[in-house]
């Protein structure tokens, strides 16, 4: 194979790869409204994780798996609670064992998102062959 084909084919594959990665973000920025920050992207994809592996976080749990201040992350988690994305249920007395619970609504919408990264990338894969 000449090396102008060869190159040729590796810029179409660049071209696909962005463009599977420019849709996804688009999805991002349209549906995870209250992911506007890492903080945000990443205890969307910890919920997620909990929700696939069936693992109940409490919040000292959830503060100790991100890498980013306890108030920061706070902070995000009232929004998501604000937002109906996670309910903090559990003893009022000892707040050590609160958990973070995600909602229906964060549940679809983590679900929607691994079906659109799955897809996206399947044929992503599927046209790099």
């Amino acid at each position: 194979m000449s090396e102008q084909i060869r190159e040729s084919e590796e810029k179409e594959k660049i071209k696909v790869f962005a463009q599977c990665a420019m849709d996804i973000r688009k999805w991002e920025d349209s549906q995870l409204h209250l992911c506007t920050t890492r903080i945000g992207y990443d205890l969307f994809i910890l919920l997620g994780q909990s929700i696939q592996t069936e693992t109940r976080l409490t919040l000292k749990e959830v503060c100790n798996s991100l890498r980013y201040s306890d108030r920061g992350i706070r902070i995000v988690v009232e929004q998501f609670v604000n937002g109906g994305w996670c309910d903090i249920v559990g003893h009022d007395q000892d707040k050590r064992f609160r958990l973070v619970v995600p909602t229906q609504q964060l549940i679809d919408k983590f679900n929607a998102y691994e079906a659109l990264v799955l897809c996206s990338y399947k044929g992503l894969c599927s046209k790099l062959d």
